[in-house]
């Protein structure tokens, strides 16, 4: 339950206090209905009428499904980002897991060779190809899961087969904590030679992995920082330790499984959202257990139990998409580094744009820091800003823009367009009277997607259809404006028909192994034009693709955001990335009708390292972070004086404290209606972060009795990073 408190409840008679501990789920009467709760520890007396404490029906589990570190790290963050203890458990525990069964009963079967498969001469199958492969990997490998059997590509119908035949049995898996010195390494691909930085950066690492040794590794795109985490993961592996890969997206983990499933034969297991619930069971069992030595996975991996961990890695630790932007607002990154500190091992955090955050730790000396300054290619990127003032557009691109395209074609290697707006167009209007086609719901306008002949609300999911008269003064002369990926797909299947197009944003890979599947093909060598979203800018290795083309970074020259300037740098760090990772130099070529801005001249002739450090100066002066703690208190409903009336409130409770914290708000949100609610946000900022969480915890027993408190939906944000 999303509420700030526990439960007390009494011991039934059949289970003895000494079988009951921290961690393990238990079914509870709660109200009219009956619940999984979670068990927190005994409490000695209470200060009610104990003829009134309900008791537990049942114990569920004969050990906790949270061992104490997990325990003690959800603990740590349900205090420190100030959330429901109920609901943090909750975002920790698998959805299979909240429900009265023993994970005994959730365990799948597996698949065991059998004494007749042992002994069975594999000659004999030579008219069924299939099955003997399969019997031979089963000799190999004595027991397989369902998993592991579809990922060596072995046929259901294979498998009944070898079922029917009595080759191999279903049985309980016996969790067999790996060991890496029964892998065999002949078929693995050889460690690449290191040079000088990447060698110090390695061998720093791989002495202090028996301690806490927070490592950030700083190198432009491809200057070989996967490779140091590969040869200090080796280290680890050998040591029959585990270890957990932190990457920002979903898209990643394909391309990230497949390079360290050919360097390391051994067992490797993902976690993301678009798993199933049995497959992020297994996948949580088999990390617990110790059968996985390597877990892959995004955000909400951070919480899967490890029998040994002995490495935490982040790549692209500066991405935003480490942080909950809902409900239970943590940050993975900054409790990734809680947990390796509990546990005194190291965490290395990778990437060529350190977030300010963790640039500041490493330049006070918190965190070690390495810096890897050269492309493994030995290329340099190649800059071209094109000015557009006055300059005609095709579908967002200028003449110039097209003509660098076909240069780049022509000479057969890749381009990659990038713009940051998915569907056709981001409006529609009138071209009479102005009017545009605005979402009731939200403080925003609806996107034309051509390819579904309709109008979608990017924030709210809201559908329209296309508006063939303007409804302010009927005129009929109703247009698109602005561009989306649709709209440059079309374009530019008219100016280049003789070459393949692939797009990349959410519309285009929302079936199940669709972005695998285009990714694979731009991989293929010959002329292609990519198009994408920011989804194709974190990680990705093109190695054909010479050239970069980014339509539109003006919008983003101008944010009232404070963070908006590191988020670009970043993001035109990251894109400009995908160039030149091959055999060829690469070449960045920027459209913009400020090509004299501050921003963009610093990035392109100094680099990020120069201009994150000039920012960071920025933060200290105006006094922002991470230079101070700040947190944020939003509140939505109906109606927009009811959430303002709470969070003034909230603001009157909070005055007292000043001048040791500062409050701006309330105020509309950026985005002041969404799905319906209008929003409205308070910013409370103060130099110590201690006082702050003081002052917030004390007061927050009085903001949940506020009678607004109950007719508005409100939640608290510590560390935001996202300001609207």
């Amino acid at each position: 339950m999303p509420l700030r408190r526990f439960f007390d409840y009494t011991l039934p008679d059949d289970i003895k206090i000494d079988a009951i501990k921290p961690g393990m789920r238990v079914l509870v009467p709660f109200g009219t209905k009956q619940r999984i709760g979670i068990v927190c520890g005994p409490q000695e007396s209470v200060d009610y009428d104990q003829s009134k404490i309900k008791a537990i029906i049942a114990l569920i589990d004969t050990t906790p499904v949270f061992d104490d570190h997990i325990y003690q790290l959800l603990n740590w963050a349900a205090d420190y980002y100030q959330h429901p203890i109920g609901d943090v458990y909750q975002s920790a525990l698998p959805t299979l897991l909240r429900e009265n069964r023993t994970i005994d009963d959730l365990i799948p079967d597996c698949y065991q060779i059998t004494n007749k498969g042992i002994d069975w001469d594999l000659a004999q199958l030579h008219k069924a190809l299939k099955q003997q492969t399969a019997l031979k990997l089963f000799k190999t490998h004595i027991q397989l899961d369902k998993s592991q059997v579809k990922a060596h590509g072995i046929a259901p119908a294979t498998i009944k087969a070898m079922l029917d035949k009595k080759f191999i049995d279903t049985t309980k898996p016996d969790f067999k904590p790996f060991d890496y010195s029964e892998t065999n390494k002949d078929t693995a691909e050889k460690p690449l030679k290191l040079n000088v930085e990447q060698a110090i950066a390695v061998t720093a690492i791989n002495n202090h992995l028996d301690r806490f040794y927070p490592t950030l590794i700083e190198g432009v795109t491809g200057s070989g920082k996967t490779e140091v985490y590969l040869q200090n993961i080796e280290e680890v592996l050998q040591k029959n330790r585990q270890v957990l890969v932190l990457v920002p997206e979903i898209g990643l983990t394909p391309q990230t499984l497949t390079r360290f499933k050919n360097r390391f034969k051994t067992r490797i297991d993902i976690w993301h959202s678009a798993l199933n619930n049995t497959e992020r069971f297994n996948t949580w069992l088999n990390a617990g257990r110790g059968t996985s030595a390597i877990v892959i996975g995004t955000r909400s991996s951070i919480f899967i139990p490890f029998r040994d961990l002995g490495l935490i890695v982040i790549d692209e630790e500066h991405d935003s998409s480490f942080k909950q932007q809902d409900t239970f607002r943590y940050n993975a990154r900054d409790m990734a580094i809680y947990r390796s500190r509990m546990l005194d091992i190291p965490i290395v955090l990778g990437t060529a744009t350190p977030s300010l955050e963790t640039l500041k730790n490493a330049l006070d000396k918190r965190y070690h820091s390495f810096t890897l300054s050269g492309r493994i290619s030995g290329h340099q990127h190649q800059y071209n800003v094109i000015d557009i003032k006055a300059l005609h557009l095709q579908s967002g691109m200028s003449q110039p823009m097209i003509q660098r395209i076909d240069a780049h074609l022509k000479q057969h290697n890749q381009v990659m367009l990038f713009l940051n707006r998915r569907g056709y167009a981001p409006a529609i209007l009138c071209h009479e009277c102005g009017w545009m086609c605005e979402c009731k719901r939200c403080s925003a306008f609806y996107t034309l997607h051509k390819a579904n002949n309709q109008l979608i609300c990017h924030h709210c999911g809201s559908q329209s259809r296309i508006p063939h008269q303007c409804h302010d003064c009927g005129s009929t002369n109703v247009q698109s404006a602005g561009q989306g990926t649709e709209q440059l797909e079309e374009r530019l299947t008219e100016l280049f028909p003789d070459i393949t197009i692939s797009r990349l944003d959410r519309d285009s890979t929302r079936r199940k192994g669709s972005f695998e599947k285009t990714v694979d093909e731009i991989n293929q060598p010959g002329r292609r034009i990519i198009i994408g979203t920011q989804m194709i800018a974190k990680g990705h290795h093109f190695p054909n693709v010479t050239l970069v083309a980014i339509l539109d970074v003006d919008g983003a020259l101008f944010s009232g955001d404070f963070r908006a300037s590191e988020k670009l740098a970043q993001l035109l760090i990251q894109v400009s990335g995908r160039a030149g990772r091959g055999s060829q130099a690469g070449e960045i070529a920027l459209q913009t009708h400020f090509p004299g801005h501050p921003l963009l001249q610093d990035l392109i002739n100094n680099g990020y390292g120069h201009f994150s450090r000039y920012l960071l100066k920025e933060r200290n002066d105006a006094i922002l972070p991470p230079f101070v703690s700040q947190l944020m208190l939003r509140s939505h409903a109906p109606y927009p004086a009811l959430p303002r009336d709470f969070l003034a409130q909230v603001r009157d409770l909070l005055s007292p404290y000043q001048p040791h914290i500062e409050l701006l708000g309330p105020l509309p949100a950026p985005m002041e209606k969404k799905a319906g609610n209008y929003r409205y946000q308070l910013l409370v900022q103060s130099g110590k972060k201690g006082m702050l969480q003081s002052i917030l915890k004390l007061l927050l027993p009085q903001i949940e009795k506020l009678k607004l408190s109950h007719k508005v939906r409100w939640s608290l944000d510590i560390d935001p990073m996202d300001m609207n």
